[in-house]
């Protein structure tokens, strides 16, 4: 998990391995002769193998470390300082988030009564838990849009104790619901001509389904 030694706070000796590297932080069993483990860790853990790191928990914490320290070499590698202005930043902000608002409250009126407190809690493409959940709880638009909101709020909030003019951010936030709107036209105008032209209702709902995913991750990308 690391390339630097350390000293075992059990045995107050460095666990090595033949090669000179970080050795499992385990120990060796009293019928085994005790004493250090001299195996290797297995990639992104403290433990080897045969000391607990072949569990499914072990595997998944060992990738979610690899995965971290990839990003922050890649930040340290990547992320150059970028001069902004702190008012355009935060407007900017306004302006995304007011899009996304309103394009999942849209979402969230189109529910019934039912679909509303029993519904779609989650979509997951890959991995053993694939698949659709349903639960009695907030429909994912509901919960998408108060986070949406929540955000909003926020956002409009720092602005005015940031000093910014009200008057700037109201209008922020009208262009974002402009370029929601924008971009929730263009699409029914594209979904409509692929229905007319024979699309199939499932094929369809992949189109929506794609759009209600993207359409917000685009809106993010204004200000990234």
């Amino acid at each position: 998990m690391t390339d630097r030694i350390v000293v075992c706070g059990k045995c107050g000796q460095p666990h090595i391995t033949r090669f000179g590297t970080q050795a499992c932080h385990a120990h060796k069993s009293p019928a085994r002769g005790g004493g250090a483990c001299r195996l290797a860790p297995l990639t992104g853990q403290a433990v080897c193998g045969a000391h607990g790191g072949k569990a499914r928990h072990a595997k998944a914490a060992g990738a979610r470390r690899v995965a971290e320290a990839r990003a922050v070499r890649l930040a340290a590698r990547w992320g150059v300082p970028v001069e902004v202005d702190g008012t355009e930043a935060i407007l900017g902000q306004i302006h995304v988030w007011a899009g996304i608002e309103r394009f999942y409250r849209e979402r969230a009126e189109q529910l019934g009564d039912d679909e509303k407190i029993w519904g779609r809690t989650k979509e997951k493409l890959g991995g053993e838990d694939y698949g659709t959940t349903f639960e009695a709880k907030p429909h994912m638009w509901i919960v998408l849009h108060e986070r949406a909101s929540l955000n909003l709020v926020r956002c409009a909030a720092e602005a005015i104790r940031a000093g910014i003019d009200e008057r700037r951010v109201r209008l922020a936030e009208q262009q974002g619901v402009q370029v929601a709107d924008t971009l929730k036209g263009i699409a029914d105008a594209v979904l409509r001509a692929l229905i007319a032209a024979g699309l199939g209702d499932e094929l369809a709902a992949v189109f929506t389904s794609t759009l209600e995913v993207e359409a917000p991750r685009h809106l993010r990308l204004l200000t990234a």
